[in-house]
């Protein structure tokens, strides 16, 4: 019988998504060996990693003859979802209106489903790989990596000997002016999760405290809320805007003015009318900081004498951790005391390279009139531990989609779905990629 891969990726990745791997707690062993069991079917044999109770990740490799190995990988955990507002049941991984529903159908199972059955695919037609083929899934992505991608780059190195990849977050369509862009992750932002601590007089609630410790940190809280960082144009931001700008005309040149400070905010929101395209725009030309958790207090009458507030710092390629955390000093003032919990560095690479040359030529060339763009990821991915190992991952999921759909606004969000003309079209491109990049 024939293999038919169109209906196989639909199937996968529909089971997938009804294994909750909801981050937290994540137990993504479950999922991690269904992926083992499906690999072992078509003769690949999977390492399976064990790095916490009920967490898993997965290494597994198709021999090539001798060039460098090539690297796909993606996470297989999820953030958790209630079910309250969504259209169809999170984890019931159903198809309906034309699209695959579910937690995780686009961040990101739909890729892990993707190479599962492109790698299926290939060795049914007795494709011979000059690449070794690596295929690395993990855990605990959304959650900072710890059990995932970190842990296999400091405990099992020698598993991944790559010098190229593919991963999240990028390679999805966005409608520009009629025209479809292919944005490709080729940096991302560095993060710190900081806690702002404010002290001072504690007593009793019904006799005030000027500048108590909870108003000073609500008003830390204010100005990071309204105060914007200042603007920075990274390389990536600069190519970006300037393909984007080659799209919509004589617009495009007001666009461009943001690579030489000579505007500000008013460009992006006269140009930019759809809202997450917005909110990445602005995400993209300056370092963010957002307020995320407050803790004060323990009783309703007593003033307590210390309050703290979480913020989530995002800095871009080029600027230093202790530059970013300057500037949110600089807005929240120094009555407040800064501390740095934890962080990961911005990840920038190289877009002139063969295999970023190919994307291009791919995508390109299976959708034409698109553009395929450099561009930098305001979130965090499994990338920045693999660049530890010197391993370049672009962020490229590829996804065609049709009309206004909205990638960006549903991840994380209620009703998440991949439409499975989108999903089918992927598959083709990762498989063509694959083919020209390690035949």
């Amino acid at each position: 019988m024939v293999f038919d891969g169109n209906e196989e990726i639909i199937k996968v990745l529909s089971e997938l998504i009804k294994i909750d791997t909801s981050n937290p707690p994540g137990n993504e062993k479950e999922a991690i060996e269904y992926c083992a069991r499906y690999l072992k079917s078509y003769g690949v044999e999977p390492i399976v990693i064990e790095s916490a109770p009920k967490r898993a990740n997965l290494v597994a490799r198709v021999k090539g003859t001798g060039r460098t190995p090539f690297l796909l990988t993606g996470h297989i955990d999820t953030v958790p979802a209630d079910e309250a507002n969504w259209r169809f049941p999170p984890f019931s991984g159903v198809l309906e209106d034309g699209a695959i529903w579910g937690r995780g159908a686009l961040d990101m199972k739909h890729f892990v489903a993707m190479l599962l059955v492109v790698i299926r695919e290939l060795i049914a037609e007795n494709f011979k790989t000059k690449r070794d083929i690596i295929i690395v899934i993990t855990c605990d992505e959304e959650e900072g990596s710890q059990c995932g991608a970190r842990f296999l780059v400091e405990k099992h190195p020698d598993l991944i000997d790559a010098e190229f990849g593919l991963g999240e977050v990028g390679g999805f369509s966005m409608s520009v002016a009629g025209k479809r862009l292919y944005p490709v992750m080729t940096s991302e932002k560095g993060f710190a999760w900081l806690k702002i601590t404010a002290e001072g007089e504690s007593g009793h609630g019904s006799m005030p405290v000027f500048r108590n410790s909870i108003g000073r940190l609500g008003l830390a809280a204010w100005r990071l809320s309204n105060i914007l960082l200042p603007l920075h144009i990274t390389k990536d931001a600069s190519n970006f805007l300037r393909n984007l700008g080659s799209i919509i005309g004589y617009k495009g040149k007001l666009l461009r003015l943001l690579e030489y400070n000579l505007t500000n905010e008013l460009v992006v929101e006269k140009l930019v009318t759809n809202q997450s395209q917005k909110k990445y725009f602005k995400s993209l030309l300056r370092n963010t900081a957002s307020p995320t958790l407050f803790f004060a207090g323990d009783k309703i009458n007593v003033i307590p004498k210390v309050a703290y507030l979480k913020v989530d710092l995002r800095y871009l390629p080029g600027i230093s951790l202790e530059e970013a955390v300057d500037e949110v000093r600089e807005v929240v003032g120094d009555d407040v005391n800064i501390e740095v919990e934890s962080y990961g560095e911005p990840v920038q690479f190289e877009s002139n390279t063969e295999l970023f040359k190919l994307i291009k030529d791919v995508v390109e060339r299976e959708d034409r009139f698109s553009i395929v763009t450099p561009y930098m990821s305001p979130g965090f991915t499994d990338a920045k531990y693999f660049s530890k190992k010197n391993i370049t991952v672009y962020g490229f999921t590829p996804l065609r989609f049709e009309g206004d759909f909205s990638y960006v606004s549903l991840i994380h969000s209620e009703n998440e779905r991949v439409p499975v003309s989108a999903l089918l079209w992927g598959k083709h491109v990762l498989k063509q990629i694959i083919k020209e990049y390690c035949g």
